[in-house]
């Protein structure tokens, strides 16, 4: 599925209204964040990727199924480095150190979040959420022939609103990301009886994001 498709139908599933809403609404949340880098190590390869941390920017939009829960998109960008290094192998015989290589990390996700009703306090509202979708990595370049690298990704959510009015507020999170690499990881399992499999699974890069929104209400 082409990512313009991938992006139509998480908008969809986010935004279309259905006859479950109990009091619709909207809510756009620009933000700015922090993320906190991670690095990947490809076993076969000995490949290791270090992405630094950095701040990334967005918005977020909600909008209600029922009085607590609430349908989310979220794009999240972010322009960040990454240091990549190997050893020596097939093609690459000094093997590869590179340094501060730029690159742009775009997040587009889709999922839910519940709000946890406080009886005496209306304004305040605590939240856990998650989210699935399209985690794209590419070069800082103009150049015509860099590609993306598309690949699935998830989060998970807590946080906070905060409404001073009934359509201005302040959104404060934390959300860990995780997003399947092409990496690969071996490893051994054995069972009760002493039988030992080896296997190698595709590694996640984690990351995790302090955010601060701005949330319009409408």
């Amino acid at each position: 599925m082409k990512l313009y498709r991938l992006l139509f139908v998480l908008l969809a599933i986010t935004l279309v209204p259905t006859a479950a809403f109990a009091q619709q609404r909207f809510e756009i949340a620009p933000f700015a964040a922090w993320q906190h880098g991670n690095d990947i190590f490809d076993q076969p390869t000995g490949t290791r990727v270090d992405m630094a941390s950095g701040s990334a920017y967005g918005f977020i939009v909600d909008v209600s199924i029922t009085d607590n829960l609430q349908a989310e998109f979220i794009y999240n960008r972010r322009s960040t480095t990454a240091d990549v290094t190997a050893p020596p192998q097939e093609g690459f015989p000094d093997g590869i150190e590179i340094r501060d290589a730029p690159m742009i990390a775009n997040y587009y996700q889709g999922g839910l979040i519940y709000n946890f009703p406080i009886w005496n306090k209306p304004q305040f509202k605590p939240f856990i959420g998650f989210g699935m979708g399209v985690a794209s990595f590419t070069e800082n370049d103009d150049r015509a022939d860099v590609k993306a690298t598309n690949n699935f990704s998830w989060s998970a959510v807590g946080g906070f609103k905060y409404f001073f009015n009934k359509n201005i507020g302040f959104r404060g999170e934390y959300r860990l990301f995780s997003t399947q690499t092409d990496f690969v990881q071996k490893g051994y399992w054995c069972d009760w009886w002493g039988w030992c499999w080896t296997f190698a699974s595709r590694q996640n890069l984690w990351q995790s994001q302090f955010t601060a929104a701005f949330v319009i209400g409408f």
